[in-house]
């Protein structure tokens, strides 16, 4: 226990049993936070290897659609939509999501989300342009970018929307 507040609760005549008492109390609250700080950041990992996998699986799908534009942006916002569900709701399940936490995921995670997503989509343009070319037709090419930023702003819906219904809840 520290020691001023050890001074201070014995200037306020607090007994040595209470004292303990409260000193176990700070440290498993402490244990506790940091227990709860490493699950967060073990289920952030998680989700970003989820991310990651589900892109690579995805590639199959935007070379056989290839030439469906619409398909591929609304299936490309359909899983980012859920990406960004799954997320919010197992980081929001810790209960330590303050606003330190919130902006760190979302500045990483979107990073991590928009270069996943163009390298994802560049590499199924390279793969489709080749198997297109070798049997003598052209291909569409998707455009990265444009894909990575509607991956990016469905992902952010249900975050937004998490974070303006808790402080609405809040302000309550």
């Amino acid at each position: 226990m520290d020691k001023k507040l050890y001074k201070k609760l014995k200037q306020k005549k607090w007994s040595e049993e209470e004292i303990l008492k409260t000193a176990n109390i700070i440290k498993r609250n402490k244990q506790k936070s940091i227990n709860l700080e490493f699950q967060y950041f073990l289920i952030l990992l998680l989700c970003i290897i989820g991310n990651l996998l589900a892109s690579i699986l995805v590639i199959p799908i935007l070379i056989k659609f290839n030439n469906n534009f619409a398909f591929v942006y609304v299936f490309i916002t359909i899983i980012a939509f859920v990406f960004g569900v799954l997320i919010n709701y197992a980081l929001g399940e810790l209960e330590i999501i303050d606003d330190k936490y919130s902006t760190l995921v979302l500045i990483f995670v979107s990073f991590i989300i928009i270069f996943n997503s163009v390298n994802v989509l560049d590499f199924s343009n390279t793969i489709t342009q080749n198997i297109l070319l070798s049997l003598g037709r052209e291909s569409i090419m998707l455009e990265p970018f444009a894909i990575g930023l509607i991956y990016f702003i469905a992902y952010l819906i249900p975050y937004s929307s998490f974070r303006y219904s808790n402080r609405n809840r809040l302000a309550l």
